[in-house]
């Protein structure tokens, strides 16, 4: 399996896609990680979260999803995508924030590798993300099955 090092990441810290339908919220977590050492890609719109992942000049490392109304269509649709799409983007570590935790286990069978409830605290989120990036294809792998587990048995 490929793994990405630092020196992959873009000169301004690792990039990560911000997928959210909502304009606010997507500008909110893209300044908290801009903000905190990370390369942000904003997307509004499923077709612009592919093309963000499959055309970057640089690669991106993680996907924040918002599950802005629940598990909209776009939002399983670029899951999907990410998980059985190309080969690069299967590597990219996603994290879910959700309205409701009642998401949770949606998230992880869909193939999510973190999950946060809003509100949420910037520290947290940013705390979650190093941590995701931090572990390889397998940890992450290993990681959402025990959750899946978890949020199965609760």
């Amino acid at each position: 399996m490929l793994r990405r090092s630092k020196v992959d990441d873009d000169e301004n810290g690792p990039r990560i896609l911000v997928a959210n339908d909502d304009e606010a919220g997507c500008e909110l977590v893209a300044r908290i990680l801009e903000a905190n050492g990370f390369s942000a890609v904003r997307s509004h719109a499923h077709n612009d979260a592919l093309l963000a992942l499959n055309k970057a000049s640089q690669p991106v490392r993680g996907v924040i999803i918002d599950f802005t109304s629940g598990a909209t269509s776009s939002n399983l649709k670029l899951l999907d995508s990410i998980r059985h799409g190309d080969e690069a983007n299967r590597e990219c570590g996603v994290l879910v924030l959700a309205a409701s935790s009642t998401n949770r286990l949606f998230a992880f069978q869909s193939g999510a590798d973190a999950f946060m409830v809003r509100p949420f605290h910037a520290n947290e989120m940013v705390a979650q993300l190093r941590d995701l990036l931090a572990r390889s294809e397998d940890e992450r792998i290993s990681y959402r099955n025990t959750q899946l587990r978890e949020a199965q048995s609760a």
